[in-house]
C-alpha cells in the first residue's frame, strides 16, 4: 500500500511539535500507518510550504489513499498556507483517491468542495 500524508502544520509548527512531541502530525501518522500497516509506503509532503513540491493528478491517483494531519491552521483564516493546502485538497478530490482528515484534516475536506467553516 502507498500513502501520503500531507503535513497540514507549517515548517515552524512543525519543528515546535517535535520540541513537544518528538514528531510532527505528519511523522506520527507515518509511524502509525506503518505500524496498521507493515510493509506501507508513506510519503509526507507540506503543502503549507512555500517550496513544497508540485503533485499532479497523476502523482496523487499513484497512491492508495490520502492521510491529512491536525494543525494550528484554520481555513477561515485567509493565509497563502491555507491557500496552498486548500487547493492541494482539490487536487486529491479531483484525482478519485480517497482521503481521511482529522482536526485541520477535516476543515480542508469539507472547505476545499466549497462548505463553509466558522471559529
Amino acid at each position: 500500500m502507498k500513502f501520503l500524508v500531507l503535513e497540514s502544520e507549517t515548517a515552524e509548527e512543525r519543528e515546535a511539535r517535535r520540541q513537544r512531541a518528538g514528531k510532527s502530525s505528519g511523522e506520527t501518522y507515518a509511524a502509525t500507518l506503518t505500524g496498521m500497516v507493515p510493509g506501507a509506503e508513506v510519503t509526507r509532503i507540506a503543502p503549507a510550504d512555500a517550496d513544497a513540491p508540485h503533485m499532479g493528478l497523476e502523482d496523487i491517483a499513484a497512491f492508495d489513499a490520502v492521510f491529512v494531519t491536525g494543525s494550528p491552521l484554520h481555513v477561515y483564516d485567509d493565509k497563502q498556507e491555507v491557500r496552498r493546502q486548500v487547493a492541494f485538497m482539490r487536487a486529491v478530490f479531483a484525482s478519485g483517491v480517497r482521503s481521511f482528515g482529522s482536526c485541520a484534516g477535516l476543515q480542508l475536506a469539507v472547505f476545499a468542495p466549497g462548505a463553509r467553516c466558522a471559529r
